[in-house]
């Protein structure tokens, strides 16, 4: 029969002894690991019996137990936390040490397809608020947050002779791409000259029109030439283009992005050429950070709060059409003051009368007049209530989201793009699989949960005896035969893994939220019946 390792009464740790070396760098571990091996030995029966493990049996063991220490607390805590981190960024940082509040990581969402009436709070948690304000124009109700739909940008080129060959020009468009269109030598076909949808053949000899190439040539075709390139070049789809005079030498670009994002540059390097740079994009948008490229769609960002409230009824007093039906003029002319400032009737009225009128204006308001409030649906689209009947800025908070979404159009947090289509979102923590928590650090864990672990370390080394002594049931000794207790430690080893779980499942149940309310709820009824037992009730007789 085999000679059985058995343990040698002492151990040392070093890096590579544990199967995964989860926590062979920490020098806690590193510490901790003889001392469990040697305590785990000696609770199970060392030195009065053999016991047939070695020092990396009970380092593997000691491994697991804080492993599915962390896996029982992480999993707790991602279940009890799943409506604070759900839709948030898995990040590059877990979560094991950050503090998980109602407002972790803004997480309070936009109003999306409701109603609101006026300033409902929404935390932003750790990220910086920023403000921006919309132009609402007299008439218009509805308004698209994060983009615009006043004005594009525009620019024009314009030909007044011959272009020189290699000659070219830059066009940035509203996303940071920039072109160049370079000029060559190359023969309009007679009687094309003036065809505004010529298409230059796609042969060698030719110049390619899709390559970002131009004719050098009269002011004409260079003009016609251009204006071709910019259709079908690599800016098409982002920049807008036309030809205009006669003859047609002036080629007039508008971007496609609406806003302040389209007013790029243009850099000319052609003889006989002038250009200008785009300008005019005017959305009536004004962000404190990051415009442009919120208004292009390359920065991602959710709005948090709309200032758009009634005004105070403070400031229609004297509104003779605020509906109190008070008749003040009528009772300052009585007094003989009718031909003095209505603000004479602070002095002569008590100021529970103003705070009774200001009161009737607003239950006027709330009964015959539509009330303030907005619909905000995916995040951008805002619907005003009642239509607006002058002209003001309206101010809104948001928080930036992303510094880059990659794309080479509108993308926004919930975003419809094109016909109602959402773009979809990746790396955002959907369900308990993507929420970001990692292997416990051993060397922050405290006492209480060192202690669990060296528990369910030895439960696990008890199993490991258990499967090792029920290889070899039976040993022989002089003149008889010896049966080894296996069933027993697999048995206590199952049991006492069991308690060791539950025990800290109940301890993590009685650190949730609603059991911490109920508690302090209790711990405050307990209070008051003993302040009513030590301070009771006194009673007076005069």
């Amino acid at each position: 029969m085999a000679k059985i390792p058995i343990w040698p009464g002492s151990s040392s740790f070093s890096s590579g002894k544990t199967p995964f070396g989860f926590y062979d760098t920490d020098t806690d571990f590193q510490t901790d690991a003889p001392l469990v091996a040697k305590w785990c030995a000696n609770r199970l029966g060392y030195p009065l019996v053999d016991i047939e493990l070695q020092d990396v049996n009970f380092f593997s063991a000691f491994e697991e137990a804080i492993t599915e220490y962390g896996h029982q607390v992480y999993t707790f805590q991602i279940i009890n936390n799943m409506y604070r981190i759900k839709g948030e960024e898995t990040g590059s940082l877990p979560l094991n040490q950050v503090y998980l509040d109602d407002y972790y990581g803004g997480s309070v969402k936009q109003l999306t397809s409701n109603q609101n009436a006026g300033g409902s709070t929404y935390s932003a948690g750790d990220q910086r608020l920023y403000s921006a304000s919309l132009d609402v124009k007299r008439g218009k109700q509805k308004y698209n947050l994060l983009s615009s739909d006043a004005e594009f940008a525009t620019a024009t080129i314009e030909f007044t002779g011959e272009v020189a060959e290699s000659e070219s020009i830059s066009i940035s468009n509203a996303f940071g791409a920039t072109t160049t269109f370079t000029a060559f030598h190359n023969i309009i076909p007679s009687g094309q000259e003036s065809n505004t949808d010529y298409v230059w053949p796609n042969v060698s000899s030719s110049i390619t029109s899709s390559a970002n190439q131009f004719s050098a040539s009269s002011a004409v075709s260079s003009a016609l030439s251009l204006f071709h390139a910019i259709k079908s070049g690599s800016i098409g789809g982002t920049i807008e283009a036309s030809l205009s005079g006669s003859p047609a030498t002036t080629i007039n670009l508008t971007q496609t992005v609406e806003g302040k994002s389209g007013n790029t540059i243009i850099t000319n390097g052609l003889s006989n050429v002038t250009a200008s740079n785009f300008s005019g994009g005017n959305s009536g948008l004004n962000f404190e950070q990051s415009g442009s490229a919120i208004q292009s769609g390359r920065q991602r960002i959710k709005i948090k709060k709309i200032y758009h409230y009634e005004p105070a009824a403070i400031n229609r007093y004297f509104d003779p059409y605020a509906g109190t039906g008070t008749g003040i003029q009528s009772l300052m002319q009585a007094f003989g003051f009718g031909n003095y400032s209505p603000g004479v009737n602070f002095m002569l009225m008590p100021v529970y009368f103003d705070a009774l009128k200001l009161q009737a204006i607003e239950f006027n308001d709330t009964i015959r007049k539509s009330a303030y409030h907005f619909e905000l649906n995916a995040g951008r689209y805002l619907r005003l209530f009642p239509i607006p009947n002058r002209d003001y800025k309206l101010w809104f908070e948001y928080v930036v989201t992303s510094t880059s979404t990659g794309q080479s159009g509108p993308a926004f947090e919930d975003n419809p793009v094109g016909d109602g289509q959402i773009e979809k979102e990746t790396h955002r923590i959907t369900d308990i699989s993507n929420a970001p928590y990692t292997r416990p650090t051993y060397k922050f864990i405290n006492e209480p949960g060192k202690q669990w672990i060296r528990k369910y370390a030895l439960a696990l080394s008890k199993e490991m005896l258990g499967s090792i002594r029920g290889k070899y049931q039976q040993l022989p000794i002089p003149g008889s035969e010896t049966t080894l207790d296996y069933s027993r430690l697999l048995t206590e080893a199952s049991s006492e893994k069991e308690a060791l779980i539950t025990t800290l499942r109940e301890d993590l149940e009685a650190t949730t939220t609603l059991s911490q309310n109920e508690r302090r709820t209790q711990e405050s009824i307990q209070t008051q019946e003993q302040n009513n037992i030590n301070n009771p009730y006194q009673i007076y007789i005069h």
